[in-house]
């Protein structure tokens, strides 16, 4: 990979929007959790705007839970984007529906969840990743724990007192080479949803191939109702800095 221009070599995009967003109430029983609005406009549109943006017009949308809704969003937006659809049904895990969308995509795909969205530079995270030549790279960013952490030994010792640290909390985008499907065993893909996926991790990083590029910038994320209301309310703060 040495001596190649990485930071401008844009790949595909693969979102994962299948979610049923049970916690957002009567919103999420009447749309995908990725339709849910942010000031007026779905989450997954301000995510497809920032693709194209970035040259990545290639996307890739997992869906499920009502996915008519998403496909109906996205093949009527103005977004300048060469959309494909891949349908894993309702139940499916986030692992089945990266899996099965594996036949619309090449040797590398960025994946996102759809009910997340990050001022990402995803030409520097592509290039951060294939300098690592690793086979996945997870976005992290920073947060600090309000506590002072202790761990122990079994028999109760203190070995280690830590006071507030900043750890690294993955924030739900990750790049990944098709290559690493070569170590995922098939009876992961449809464990309970976010468990597999994890598993499929931790496998990569036992043999040395998952790295994490740190991700200093805004991001927003929700699960229930009163998430997507403060979401709402620190969106222009995001909107400012994303601009």
């Amino acid at each position: 990979m040495a001596g190649r221009d990485t930071k401008s070599m844009p790949c595909e995009k693969l979102i994962l929007c299948g979610g049923k967003g049970t916690r957002l109430g009567d919103l999420g029983a009447r749309i995908p959790k990725a339709l849910a609005p942010l000031r007026g406009k779905p989450i997954l549109l301000h995510k497809l705007e920032q693709c194209v943006a970035q040259g990545m017009h290639d996307i890739i949308l997992a869906i499920g839970y009502r996915g008519d809704q998403i496909t109906a969003a996205c093949d009527q937006s103005s977004v300048d984007g060469r959309f494909v659809y891949s349908d894993s049904g309702e139940d499916a895990s986030m692992l089945r529906r990266i899996y099965d969308a594996r036949r619309h995509f090449g040797e590398q795909v960025i994946v996102s969840y759809g009910d997340s969205l990050a001022n990402l530079d995803y030409g520097d995270l592509l290039a951060f990743h294939r300098t690592q030549e690793s086979l996945l790279t997870l976005v992290t960013a920073p947060i600090q724990s309000p506590f002072g952490l202790v761990s122990s030994d079994e028999q109760g010792q203190v070995t280690g007192l830590e006071e507030k640290p900043v750890l690294q909390y993955y924030i739900g985008t990750f790049v990944v080479e098709r290559q690493a499907f070569d170590y995922l065993p098939r009876d992961l893909i449809d464990w309970e949803d976010g468990t597999g996926l994890i598993a499929f991790f931790k496998i990569l990083m036992a043999v040395g191939q998952l790295h994490n590029y740190r991700h200093d910038g805004l991001d927003i994320t929700f699960n229930t109702v009163e998430e997507l209301d403060a979401a709402n309310d620190g969106f222009l703060k995001f909107h400012t800095h994303f601009k």
